[in-house]
């Protein structure tokens, strides 16, 4: 009976360290996005950073996932890349995507367009975007002399990991979070 109590008190006690990590500790999310590679791109989470790590990549011919447990390898998965023929399932992903209320959100664009003009447009609907989404650093790079047309856009953020949880059981409350965004009925 010894044992027992003191084992439900360990547990209790990791529960509320865990829980307070959760609270305290942000997820920092990194993305990579380039024009000379559209089909491609990548995805970084990390938490406690040696602790747990999830990268999602897009190649040319598919999508999928691995987890890291301690910088070891855990699971790997293939995410399937369908089309999307419900419409309101999209947008009910995308409502509840935005309550995830990122922070400390930090943009590195490189542009350049043919025409100067477009460039010129670009960068200013950047800037006016960045002050509407709450976008802390921009690093804004428009090259106006451009022979060719190309962007490439890094970044990180920072999201709560409660946030991201309460997100998670709504999205399978509506049973969403279990089929991919893009994955048909």
């Amino acid at each position: 009976m010894y044992i027992l109590s003191n084992f439900i008190l360990v547990l209790v006690f990791l529960s509320l360290i865990l829980a307070a990590l959760l609270i305290t500790v942000p997820l920092k999310v990194s993305f990579a996005f380039s024009s000379q590679e559209c089909t491609n791109f990548n995805i970084i989470t990390t938490w406690l950073k040696p602790l747990l790590k999830l990268v999602i990549v897009k190649t040319d011919k598919q999508m999928f996932y691995t987890l890291y447990l301690l910088n070891k390898k855990v699971l790997t998965k293939n995410l399937t890349n369908k089309t999307l023929n419900h419409a309101k399932d999209y947008i009910e992903k995308i409502q509840l995507t935005r309550n995830l209320k990122p922070h400390s959100i930090d943009i590195e664009a490189s542009y350049g367009f043919k025409d100067p003009s477009i460039t010129g447009m670009v960068c200013g609907a950047i800037n006016l975007a960045s002050t509407y989404f709450g976008i802390n650093v921009i690093y804004n790079n428009p090259d106006f002399n451009m022979n060719y047309d190309y962007f490439n856009i890094t970044g990180t953020a920072q999201i709560s990991a409660i946030s991201i949880i309460t997100t998670f059981f709504k999205l399978r409350k509506l049973n969403l979070a279990m089929q991919p965004l893009n994955a048909n009925k």
